[in-house]
């Protein structure tokens, strides 16, 4: 048996092998982020699941825990089952998900308590996606409503633009090492320059919209991710 389920939760333990995830669940969640979560606290909260006639059961909160809990490898979840029908159990699953998105943080108060602690876990937090574009995302805000265009799938496209000569020498850095990461290889680092605010929330967005998307979430850097994203909707011969 492989977990790491808190003691608290062990009597809700169930073997992953006998729990199915909810058939088009819309939610996309980011399991990376999850199994950073798992991995470094443990489950401590229960998945949340309807038993099925065959004994098994039908996860109607926590689908993605599920998820990141087979990544990690193990056996057993702690889950609490509830006795819901079906039409029941599908508006719980859509009411978890909008009660989750009605909630806001305060921008100042979340940069705050993240700077208090991402210099003692920054692998962690990176796998949460707090990495240095989203803490910088926080610490300056847009001024203002986006002009930004938004695709068809969802994610809000960057503006870029050509960068005055005057004001910018160069715009790469050779040999330089990633922000807080102990041991870092050399590489080159580029700088991004933006006309205004909405221009830099845009591609705030866009990066937003590489971490949570299912093509580009697992791969390892940001640049790994927009280099993917360049590969798949950009022509190699305009």
């Amino acid at each position: 048996m492989k977990h790491q389920v808190s003691k608290d939760l062990e009597h809700l333990l169930v073997p992953i092998e006998q729990l199915e995830t909810l058939p088009g669940n819309p939610r996309k969640g980011n399991i990376t982020a999850i199994a950073a979560s798992y991995n470094e606290f443990g489950q401590v909260k229960p998945i949340v699941a309807v038993k099925n006639e065959d004994d098994t059961g039908t996860v109607i909160a926590g689908n993605h825990q599920l998820a990141a809990a087979k990544r990690l490898g193990w056996t057993h979840v702690a889950v609490l089952y509830v006795p819901f029908d079906h039409d029941k159990a599908i508006a719980f699953a859509l009411a978890d998900n909008r009660t989750s998105d009605l909630g806001e943080d305060d921008q100042g108060l979340l940069h705050e308590m993240l700077m208090s602690v991402v210099d003692e876990m920054p692998e962690f937090f990176e796998g949460l996606g707090w990495d240095d574009f989203e803490i910088a995302a926080i610490e300056t805000p847009s001024a203002g409503a986006s002009s930004a265009v938004i695709a068809n799938d969802g994610w809000t496209a960057p503006i870029m633009v050509e960068p005055d000569p005057e004001t910018i020498q160069s715009l790469v850095t050779q040999g330089a090492t990633a922000t807080r990461s102990a041991g870092a290889k050399t590489n080159i680092q580029y700088t991004l320059v933006f006309n205004d605010a909405e221009q830099q929330a845009a591609w705030y967005s866009f990066l937003r919209y590489l971490k949570a998307h299912p093509d580009f979430v697992a791969l390892p850097t940001t640049s790994a991710q927009v280099l993917a994203f360049l590969g798949k909707h950009v022509s190699q011969t305009d």
